[in-house]
C-alpha cells in the first residue's frame, strides 16, 4: 500500500512540474508575442495530459485564447480537443 501511495505522490508531482515548466514558457510566449506554431502546440498537447486540475484548464485556454489571434482554425481544433477530453473524463467518473 505504502508503494501506492508513494507512486501518486511521485505522479503529482511530475504534474506539477509539468504544470510549471508549461506556465512559464506560455508567459514568456504572450508575452514576447512568439507566434511559434510548433512550441505552441507542444505546450497545448504537455497541458492536455493534465487537463483535469482548474488551473490547468485555465492555462490551457489562455494559451489557446493567444494562439487564436493568429491561427484560429488550429485554435478551435485544440479546443475541441480539450472538450473531447473532459468529456471522456466524466464520462469515465460515472
Amino acid at each position: 500500500m505504502l508503494k501506492f501511495f508513494n507512486s501518486l505522490i511521485e505522479l503529482n508531482s511530475l504534474k506539477k512540474n509539468i504544470y510549471l515548466n508549461c506556465l512559464r514558457k506560455s508567459n514568456y510566449i504572450i508575452e514576447n508575442n512568439i507566434r511559434d506554431e510548433k512550441q505552441i502546440e507542444g505546450i497545448l498537447d504537455s497541458l492536455l495530459d493534465i487537463v483535469y486540475d482548474s488551473d490547468v484548464a485555465k492555462l490551457y485556454c489562455t494559451l489557446c485564447d493567444y494562439y487564436s489571434k493568429f491561427n484560429k482554425e488550429n485554435a478551435n481544433i485544440f479546443y475541441k480537443f480539450y472538450e473531447d477530453e473532459i468529456n471522456q473524463s466524466n464520462n469515465r467518473k460515472r
